[in-house]
């Protein structure tokens, strides 16, 4: 067997060697760790599953009676990794965010960069691209193509995941189009955004996945919820927002500054102006103390981040928290970018 394959035994059997009851998976309220969350009870079977909203969560408690913890689109920090290895807990972390290491006999990393040679992929697709070549998990990860390459989409993975959207086209040929300049006016994008929008709850998303591959019913399914017709009405409403300009904007020529304070969908504007313009400038949003920063077609989001002390989620999106007034952190921005773009080119 190739080492792939000796990976992906040894992963099957750390799994089915406890029951079902006895696993625990954490994972982040993200379109990726939502949709890890069910591809690996879908294919292993129902476990119980504990979503953070932040990608770093601040506390972390495993129940005292599970064996196996499964980690999806989180970072935990080594103190952690630590813990759980001294209670004997079986370790398997789906790691796209950072990589920490244990000699610890159950504890498996599974690094993409290392084990699949993709920087920066994410853990829904190292899910797809280990079990894909598995006979026996092959036929369910292949009805559940449009799913990773949503989860692809959400991280922004446009290059690693081609070969998923390629591998799709034959099967569904009317969700996407696979070119790099299409992929953000493709149907499988809209699939993406719609439950992101729907990450407030993760269990309806659960269900619904559940609902759709358990029956063999299409992705269509989607499109009947009360989570379609709600992102329908607040991409409605951030429209009129924005354009009618009832939200305070500030644009340079490197960034788009909006304050969402207060306002119904905060968190939602930058994403929604970002997609709007397709230019690239980064867009950052503050409301009531955090910051998200989000830029589709700008890669250099890694430097405005470390500015900002903040977390890269993804390759097109950052978080972070604040003290700072809306007006301090656009002066804070340009003080340390924009003025300085004379000595050193940024963008």
């Amino acid at each position: 067997m190739i080492e792939k394959e000796k990976l992906v035994e040894e992963i099957k059997e750390k799994i089915k060697k406890v029951p079902a009851e006895r696993r625990f998976i954490l994972a982040n309220s993200s379109v990726d760790g939502i949709i890890s969350a069910f591809a690996f009870t879908h294919l292993f079977g129902k476990s119980d599953i504990c979503f953070y909203k932040s990608v770093k969560p601040k506390f972390i408690d495993i129940p005292e009676e599970k064996d196996i913890v499964v980690i999806f689109d989180l970072i935990i920090n080594q103190e952690e990794l630590n813990q759980f290895c001294e209670k004997n807990i079986t370790i398997i972390n789906f790691d796209h965010h950072h990589v920490l290491h244990s000699q610890h006999k159950d504890y498996l990393c599974l690094n993409p960069k290392k084990i699949l040679k993709k920087d920066g992929f994410s853990s829904s697709n190292t899910i797809y691209e280990l079990f894909k070549i598995d006979s026996e998990l092959k036929e369910k990860i292949e009805k559940m193509r449009w799913l990773f390459a949503s989860a692809a989409l959400s991280d922004s993975c446009y290059i690693e995941c081609l070969e998923i959207l390629n591998e799709m086209v034959p099967f569904y040929p009317e969700l996407t189009n696979t070119t790099l300049a299409d992929i953000l006016n493709s149907k499988i994008f809209e699939i993406c955004q719609i439950i992101h929008h729907g990450r407030d709850n993760p269990e309806f998303i659960l269900n619904l996945f559940e609902k759709i591959f358990n029956n063999n019913l299409s992705y269509r399914e989607l499109y009947n919820t009360e989570i379609f017709l709600d992102w329908v009405k607040k991409n409605h409403f951030l429209n009129q927002e924005l354009f009618q300009n009832k939200v305070p904007i500030k644009e340079t020529k490197n960034f788009v500054f909006i304050n969402s304070s207060g306002k119904n969908y905060a968190g939602n504007y930058a994403s929604f102006l970002n997609l709007h313009y397709k230019d690239n400038r980064i867009y950052v949003e503050y409301f009531s103390g955090k910051i998200l920063i989000n830029s589709y077609f700008n890669k250099d989001i890694y430097e405005i981040s470390k500015i900002l002390n903040a977390i890269v989620l993804n390759e097109s999106s950052a978080e972070t928290y604040t003290q700072k007034r809306f007006d301090e952190i656009i002066n804070y921005a340009i003080d340390h970018l924009e003025r300085k773009e004379k000595q050193t080119k940024l963008f």
